[in-house]
């Protein structure tokens, strides 16, 4: 079995609490942010924000289409959400991700904790957190 790690990614934002933890779930936001890439498309973005509910996101890409799995399993507004992540529709290879909205008085710290990440991928799965929280600060207005 391949060693694994967790990731961790922090990022302060002026926008507060409440609106940074809101645009993980509202599909108008996420759609803009949420698994985005500089250069790719988006060609389908659907949210359930529920317990339970699910989420998916694809975007085209110049070596084809990257898709976005996943289950909310803890919605705990504006503190807390915990979600599992796939690249697999059937979720067989789901790893937890545990987002944290601090409130910081003039804004919103967010903890990002993605856990059993393969090792010889927690460079890349760090830069891609670190980017998709880059690109949430741009859509609240922040970029």
């Amino acid at each position: 079995m391949a060693e694994t790690t967790t990731v961790r990614v922090e990022r302060d934002f002026r926008s507060s609490q409440t609106q940074v933890f809101d645009a993980w779930l509202d599909l108008k936001s996420a759609a803009q942010w949420l698994f985005a890439t500089p250069d790719g498309r988006l060609m389908t973005a659907a949210i359930d924000p529920k317990e339970g509910g699910r989420f998916l996101f694809v975007e085209r890409r110049e070596g084809g289409d990257a898709e976005h799995y996943g289950r909310y399993l803890k919605i705990e507004r504006p503190v807390t959400l915990i979600f599992e992540f796939s690249t697999r529709e059937d979720l067989a290879d789901a790893t937890p991700v545990t987002v944290e909205v601090g409130d910081r008085g003039e804004g919103a710290r967010v903890t990002l904790s993605h856990g059993e990440v393969p090792a010889e991928f927690a460079e890349r799965t760090q830069a891609g957190w670190t980017s998709i929280l880059d690109r949430l600060a741009e859509a609240l207005g922040e970029g």
